[in-house]
């Protein structure tokens, strides 16, 4: 959910970090690539990020939506 996609001009593909994990609120971002936009090859090393282990963390619990510049 939540996709951000970008188009690299260096590297002639499409670039793409999403939300991923449970139904309705995400518990990951990952990453995964694509050359016509249509089919894409999720990132052998996903997830990217995480939530923080530590639980009294403020970002301990859930991940929302990225924005890629």
């Amino acid at each position: 959910m939540n996709p951000h996609v970008i188009y690299d001009n260096e590297d002639k593909i499409f670039k793409m970090w999403y939300a991923a994990g449970e139904t309705y609120e995400p518990d990951v971002i990952c990453y995964a690539i694509s050359k016509d936009g249509i089919n894409w090859i999720k990132y052998k090393g996903n997830p990217i990020f995480l939530p923080n282990k530590n639980l009294l963390s403020f970002d301990s619990f859930k991940v929302g939506a990225c924005d890629i510049q």
